[in-house]
């Protein structure tokens, strides 16, 4: 059973939910690969982390519901920003680096007690996951870079670029949790080994800080790749499913399985499931090539040893994904209009004309002065000053006239200067990609107005964010699954596990009985539309966003294991012996679901170390958000 688990912020809790429902179902301790993407990782990697710490499901349960609501994670981001000392021994001071250290403080070290990624290797206790996949993206050759261990040989990188295991033993999970995370305009990218906090650090308020395993690092980097640093971001740039870790883990686990060892008996790494071409036709030219190699061209049905593959999947709905309102720029009146309807050219002779008047009173200033000082010698223009200053009669005195428009004048020349030079580098960059001009660009530019250039920059940064975090969101799913449903072997193992599933019709065959309420429709479609963020919400009189993100994940996987095995597992109509005891068990779960969409996660409120207690517990965080004044309040 394969389970990746992309996400990104918000949409963590709704992964918590899926977790729980397979726990309650007996099917996740059946689960041999995990593969985790982006905000994801946080779930992926804190249940991984309490198996190895021998922590139970219900423990790892209440340490999301307790942790999520109480941090504000972009004022615990600021607030390390604002501290003297900087987040990492390297003095990076970014709001990556301090991720890092926000996941480390808040979560990390208050559950785990700050793990390495060593602890993966250690022997005991042994798991039921046996491939580990955390996902980030190196932007050196733009392929994915997976954190993983597996009990075959595989690199912990890529085929470009791969990292020695001793090194990969001593890296904090905290950092493992931010590079996958690393939101690409939002965060800056997360440097490796510089960003990353090693055992040896010395840190040292001034002079460079001792970093012995992090000059080791850059050492062999530079060696082997001929570079120092990884710039490392968020795993979903590259597979926002994390489904391609996964087929080479198939892979991997077909070869290692019916290859072997070396003769000689040593291990060896599977080079083969882990170089990657960077060119689009040679990578899917490679993929399938491996792949029908994996599967003896398709008539090997071990692939080793799958019998689901579960996709899930959080994709934020909304439609259009770009809404245009030229109406917005047009006819404005008073002082918007005024201003929407000067050009730059305008601009630039206003600031030019206020340069002249103010030289014009440095001018007059400096007659005033002369007349008055001129024909004085030294000591009695420094005894008249002295006179001057009975308290603070210095405010009227004549060079005070004088100092202050000239520096007025300095300043705005100086700028006016300065945005001119910048203006001309930005002219010559781009005249060095256009065909010659008959003009200076000046000369065109000066006529835009700043209404017209306010429209295209406004349109053109709301397109760039559309195209970013919507369009090609949803080409590299489509990618993703393209590659998955184009293997035969795995088709029909295949359950996709998306949030949408209950709130876009799609047809399907479904067992008599299975219906969808408007309940259930409510909760998935008001979790489906969330927007991103970093923080938990709870719109007055409402469920707040991490219990309708948990009961969303819940419905939703009860949902699609019924969908799943009744259009996967039967023969004649009738069910498999195999599966009957699961598919009645599912059935029984959504019958109560669908009258009541938050029994799971009742339920679950009183299991657990605290009761409950602490979904109720109005902590330092939420007494403080929620008592703030004007707060704005978002519904769904």
């Amino acid at each position: 059973m394969q389970c990746p688990y992309p996400a990104v912020a918000s949409e963590r809790s709704v992964f918590t939910g899926t977790l729980d429902y397979l726990n309650e179902t007996g099917l996740l301790t059946k689960v041999h690969t995990l593969s985790s993407v982006s905000g994801g990782s946080l779930i992926g990697i804190g249940y991984a982390l309490s198996l190895k710490l021998g922590h139970s499901f219900e423990d790892f349960y209440d340490d999301i519901c307790e942790y999520m609501p109480e941090l504000n994670t972009l004022e615990a981001l600021l607030e390390n920003l604002r501290k003297k000392e900087p987040s990492v021994a390297s003095g990076s001071r970014t709001l990556i680096t301090s991720l890092a250290l926000v996941y480390r403080q808040t979560y990390f070290l208050r559950y785990f007690k700050d793990p390495e990624f060593g602890i993966f290797w250690e022997q005991e206790p042994q798991i039921h996951l046996k491939e580990i996949i955390f996902n980030a993206t190196e932007f050196k050759t733009g392929l994915a870079f997976r954190f993983q261990k597996s009990e075959f040989d595989c690199l912990i990188g890529n085929g470009k670029i791969w990292l020695d295991e001793s090194y990969v033993k001593k890296i904090r999970m905290s950092d493992i949790m931010a590079a996958s995370s690393c939101i690409p305009g939002g965060m800056e990218p997360l440097l490796f080994p510089q960003d990353f906090h090693w055992p040896d650090d010395v840190w040292r308020s001034r002079g460079r800080s001792t970093r012995p395993c992090c000059d080791a690092i850059e050492a062999d980097l530079e060696k082997k790749f001929g570079v120092k640093t990884i710039p490392l971001m968020d795993g979903g740039v590259y597979d926002n499913q994390g489904i391609s870790s996964i087929m080479l883990a198939l892979t991997r686990r077909y070869l290692g399985r019916h290859a072997g060892e070396n003769p000689d008996g040593e291990a060896h790494h599977d080079f083969r499931s882990s170089m990657e071409p960077r060119r689009g036709h040679d990578w899917a030219n490679w993929f399938l090539s491996t792949m029908e190699s994996a599967s003896e061209v398709k008539a090997q049905k071990d692939l080793g040893n799958v019998d689901l593959f579960i996709v899930s999947d959080t994709p934020t709905r909304k439609d259009p994904l770009y809404v245009a309102d030229p109406s917005s720029f047009q006819n404005r009146k008073g002082f918007t209009g005024f201003l929407q309807r000067i050009s730059l050219g305008t601009i630039s002779n206003i600031g030019w004309g206020i340069t002249i008047v103010l030289g014009i009173s440095v001018l007059a200033s400096f007659q005033l002065f002369w007349s008055e000082y001129g024909k004085l010698s030294g000591t009695e223009i420094t005894d008249r000053l002295t006179l001057d200053l009975p308290g603070f009669m210095f405010v009227s005195s004549p060079i005070l006239s004088l100092v202050v428009p000239g520096l007025l004048v300095a300043l705005t020349i100086t700028f006016l200067v300065g945005i001119r030079t910048l203006g001309n580098n930005v002219a010559e960059t781009a005249l060095e990609a256009m065909p010659p001009m008959r003009r200076s660009l000046w000369s065109y530019a000066k006529k835009l107005k700043i209404g017209d250039l306010w429209e295209m920059l406004s349109q053109r940064a709301g397109s760039l964010s559309a195209l970013a975090s919507r369009i090609y969101m949803n080409r590299i799913r489509q990618l993703g699954y393209s590659l998955l449903y184009s293997h035969e072997e795995l088709k029909k193992r295949i359950m996709d596990n998306d949030i949408n599933t209950l709130v876009v019709e799609r047809r399907s065959e479904m067992p008599d009985g299975i219906t969808i309420s408007e309940d259930v429709k409510k909760v998935v479609a008001r979790a489906a539309s969330m927007r991103t963020k970093l923080w938990i919400d709870k719109p007055e009189g409402e469920r707040d966003d991490l219990e309708v993100l948990i009961a969303a994940g819940q419905i939703t996987t009860c949902f699609n294991i019924i969908k799943y095995l009744w259009n996967h597992h039967r023969d004649d109509g009738v069910l498999r012996p195999n599966v009957a005891e699961l598919f009645r068990q599912a059935e029984s779960d959504w019958k109560k679901l669908a009258e009541d969409p938050y029994l799971c996660v009742d339920l679950r409120k009183n299991k657990g170390r605290s009761h409950g207690r602490f979904w109720n517990r109005p902590g330092a965080y939420r007494n403080k958000r929620w008592k703030l004044p004007k707060r704005k309040k978002h519904g769904a």
